[in-house]
């Protein structure tokens, strides 16, 4: 009962761990996706500028304009491919770190399906299951009254 004990304990320290893990990661993500934001809004008014001053020049100084605004546009559309890479990757991980823990439940499954019958069984869970079998009586007798009562 003790090893029970002791093995539920460290899954629910791994679990805590990893969840504060994923909190923290979870925050930075979130800081990082207000500054991009930010970066964004920034880049949007230099490109309306840039916009405003292409069609306000004259047809000579039009080209090297054009060509500001695709470099910026250009910047900006690498930067969404990265983006898009980074978020990839990062789900790739995750994947892998689930495929690893789905490989470990499966080495750990006739253990676990062990001392999971070892309680099913233990004096401790039978008697749960008898009082809970005869509180079940009790409601489903005061259910039937009740009912009675009220025809």
């Amino acid at each position: 009962m003790n090893k029970i004990l002791l093995t539920i304990v460290a899954v629910f320290i791994c679990f805590t761990a990893f969840a504060q893990t994923q909190e923290f990661k979870d925050v930075v993500s979130k800081y990082s996706l207000k500054k991009a934001e930010q970066n964004i809004l920034k880049e949007e008014e230099t490109t309306k500028t840039l916009i405003l001053k292409y069609a306000n020049a004259e047809q000579k100084d039009k080209p090297a304009i054009k060509k500001e605004i695709e470099k910026q546009e250009l910047e900006r559309e690498q930067e969404r491919i990265d983006k898009q890479k980074q978020r990839i990757q990062r789900q790739e991980e995750q994947i892998k770190h689930l495929k690893q823990l789905l490989e470990q439940r499966e080495k750990d499954k006739y253990r676990t399906v062990e001392q999971r019958v070892a309680y099913l069984i233990s004096e401790e869970s039978v008697e749960k299951i008898k009082n809970e079998s005869e509180s079940k009586k009790v409601i489903d007798k005061v259910k039937s009254k009740t009912k009675k009562q009220k025809k």
